[in-house]
């Protein structure tokens, strides 16, 4: 017997929390405008990603990385930007 839409989303859902259970992970949903798109994009095709997670993953693990070094970069890396830092 056919397994029903209502199943089939169930399994999948305990499928993806298997995983991210396993991986020590867990789902983010975020919703992003259209200049931090733009700069998703413009970071994707300067490294030659496909996926919007690999730069975010990328820019969150290496931001970590340098301010675990030096946290007198934290306003260079993420303070709020203004006119004068674009």
């Amino acid at each position: 017997m056919a397994m029903s839409d209502a199943a089939r989303k169930r399994k999948s859902r305990a499928a993806q929390k298997a995983h991210l259970d396993a991986v020590f992970g867990r789902l983010l949903s975020m919703d992003m405008y259209k200049g931090t798109c733009a700069d998703v994009d413009f970071l994707k095709s300067a490294g030659g990603f496909e996926q919007d997670e690999e730069v975010i993953t990328l820019l969150v693990r290496n931001a970590a990385i340098m301010l675990k070094r030096d946290m007198s970069r934290f306003e260079e890396l993420l303070g709020l930007p203004t006119s004068n830092n674009l």
